[in-house]
Order: structure tokens, then C-alpha cells, then sequence
């Protein structure tokens, strides 16, 4: 369990950092940040839901 949870952590990280990057050299409503901003969503969704399993 701490194995999937560190890896989505570790993705929600590098999410976070590329919408941060994008957020840096492209309008707020693009689509490279409204599709980076769906995925850290997802991510977050998935982590959540999987905290409430335990």
C-alpha cells in the first residue's frame, strides 16, 4: 500500500510542478493548463479515495 501511495504522491509532485511551469509561460485558460490541471485533479481524486480505503 505505501508503495502505490508513494508513487502517486511522486507523480502528484511532478504534476503540480509542470502545471507550475506551464502556468509560467501560458495563458490560465490554455489548453495545456486546463489538460495539466484535469491530471493533477485525477491524481488527487485517486490519492484521496485511496487514503479512505484504510
Amino acid at each position: 500500500m505505501k508503495c502505490k501511495h508513494t508513487e502517486l504522491l511522486q507523480q502528484i509532485e511532478v504534476s503540480r510542478s509542470t502545471l507550475n511551469d506551464l502556468s509560467q509561460s501560458h495563458p490560465l485558460y490554455s489548453d495545456s493548463i486546463v489538460m495539466q490541471s484535469q491530471e493533477l485533479d485525477d491524481l488527487l481524486n485517486e490519492y484521496n479515495a485511496l487514503l479512505k480505503q484504510n
